[in-house]
């Protein structure tokens, strides 16, 4: 896969004020190893930017997300498009939560402690650019 003409996409998965991460396994082999990361990844060949969005979130989560709201789109450097969703969760779906094939955890934090865990590269630049759309997202409280 060629890195400068692929799609990502990331899920701010969010329950009672608190945005879900996935701790990223401590490889050294892997883009941000050991940081916590939103929910994501590649967009498969034909696949739409929504359904690699709900694919990835029950691989790496085991939810199944029926409702999911577009946030917006980043090109980077790279040529790279990254696409951003929100869903937010009822405290029944955040207790069916478990982890996947990747990743050392998952975990939810609320928007004043991600100021004190090590990010990912998008997210931390998302939590520091955009931090109203940020903390304005994690106060939603549409369920799907």
């Amino acid at each position: 896969m060629d890195i400068s003409t692929s799609r990502t996409v990331s899920v701010f998965i969010v329950n009672r004020g608190r945005v879900l991460l996935l701790l990223r396994d401590d490889k050294p082999t892997i883009p941000n190893p050991n940081k916590w990361s939103a929910i994501g990844g590649f967009v498969e060949q034909g696949e739409s930017a929504e359904d690699a969005a709900r694919r990835e979130a029950l691989e790496e989560t085991g939810l199944v997300l029926e409702g999911l709201e577009y946030v917006g789109e980043e090109t980077y450097e790279s040529g790279r498009v990254s696409t951003r969703f929100l869903a937010v969760i009822s405290d029944e779906k955040a207790n069916r939560i478990c982890l996947g094939d990747e990743g050392q955890a998952l975990r939810f934090f609320t928007f004043v402690e991600l100021a004190d865990i090590p990010l990912s590269g998008s997210i931390r630049r998302y939590y520091d650019m955009c931090p109203d759309v940020l903390s304005s997202m994690l106060a939603r409280e549409i369920f799907c």
